[in-house]
């Protein structure tokens, strides 16, 4: 079984901050559907994923933010 799309890219973000691409915030949701050729839908569930694993948090209005390693 395949994985789904947005466990993908989430997968990706996650690299992606590991390896420092981002400094305390996260491109702006259209930016990362350029990126990831994805649909809102599809980004937004990938984001609601690295939420759910306290690995960002989102400012409404703002921004979704990288979470403080402790």
């Amino acid at each position: 079984m395949s994985a789904v799309k947005y466990t993908i890219i989430a997968d990706d973000i996650k690299k992606r901050i590991k390896d420092g691409e981002f400094n305390h915030q996260l491109p702006t949701m259209k930016e990362l559907v350029n990126y990831y050729k994805s649909s809102l839908r599809t980004l937004t569930k990938s984001i609601e994923l690295l939420k759910a694993e306290d690995i960002v948090y989102a400012v409404s209005g703002q921004g979704i933010y990288l979470k403080e390693k402790t």
